[in-house]
């Protein structure tokens, strides 16, 4: 059993380089490396390290597919390259986990087929946004509260000791089994950023059961990152796929889908009202697009995007 760390990354060499770093030393062996057609110092930090792992591929994509483009490529990687009972562990270029890698190994087996860590910021506190949790209120109406006030996920570090599983998570911290990749596939690259993460994760862990709480010997990952909100997240260069995407979640898993997307365009309205175009723009587009567009594709068909520079293992 193996675990091979892949990560996406776009222009952010110096937190890349941290990144790596820390991989090294917590004793990962096996890395996969997205690049997202970066354009700063990132193919000089990937060169770096070519000798630092047993395993080392380095992928430049040809044109910058997101992150969701990116974490599809990485997972077709990885079950090109993998045996089965390995596993994948998906983060950012700007996280990496605060743990050696026996720690990880030794909470691994049979029964642990998706995984997911708490995620901190550098002082030890939650990263808000990479919060996993319980989807309860996309399969009831009478829920919808649950997801405003934040109760189907955990509030602070120590509420993770209460939590034995989850129903999804963020792509920063996320474990997945080769086995799991290959029967539910590959994260779609129509979302582009946003929300790929909650729906494949819970796609995943519908099918193939929870995603396992590996906080057991206070094991989490760092996100270092600055803090964001619902309010700062709309007002982003990028609220059209937040919008868009979180429209399609609601689509795609909830019989309630547009109450909830009623309530969440007029509250996204109410929070970032000089962005009211472009959020009205991207909850439009969620309904015009078909949801086929946005389900995980096939880990062996060919990706139409094609992968330029590739460095084998060093």
């Amino acid at each position: 059993m193996n675990v091979y760390s892949i990560v996406v990354t776009y222009n952010r060499a110096r937190l890349l380089r941290r990144a790596l770093t820390e991989l090294a030393e917590n004793g990962f062996k096996r890395i996969i490396v997205v690049n997202n057609a970066s354009t700063d110092e990132t193919a000089e930090v990937l060169r770096a390290f070519e000798s630092h792992f047993e395993e080392y591929y380095a992928l430049t994509l040809p044109t910058n597919i997101g992150g969701a483009g990116g974490f599809s490529e990485g997972l077709r990687r990885f079950v090109a390259v993998s045996r089965e009972g390995d596993y994948a562990l998906l983060h950012d270029d700007d996280s990496w986990p605060n743990f050696a890698y026996g720690e990880l190994a030794a909470q691994l087996g049979p029964s642990v087929r998706l995984g997911a860590f708490p995620v901190t910021h550098t002082d030890g506190t939650l990263v808000s946004m990479n919060r996993p949790g319980r989807a309860r209120f996309l399969r009831s109406v009478w829920r919808a509260y649950e997801y405003f006030q934040s109760s189907h996920r955990p509030q602070q570090i120590d509420d993770f000791t209460f939590w034995r599983d989850f129903e999804y998570c963020a792509f920063v911290g996320f474990l997945i089994r080769r086995d799991v990749v290959t029967a539910v596939g590959v994260p779609s690259p129509a979302f582009f950023i946003y929300s790929d993460d909650t729906a494949y994760t819970y796609l995943a862990s519908r099918q193939y059961g929870p995603i396992r709480n590996l906080y057991r010997g206070r094991c989490t990952f760092i996100h270092d990152r600055n803090r964001a909100s619902a309010r700062s997240l709309l007002n982003s260069p990028f609220v059209f796929y937040e919008v868009r995407n979180k429209v399609v979640l609601f689509r795609m898993f909830s019989p309630w889908s547009a109450a909830f997307a009623l309530f969440y365009v007029l509250r996204s309205l109410l929070l970032a009202p000089a962005k009211a175009g472009v959020i009205l723009k991207g909850a439009i587009a969620a309904y015009r697009e078909p949801l086929q567009r946005f389900l995980p594709v096939d880990a062996s068909v060919p990706a139409k995007t094609s992968v330029g520079e590739l460095v084998e293992p060093g």
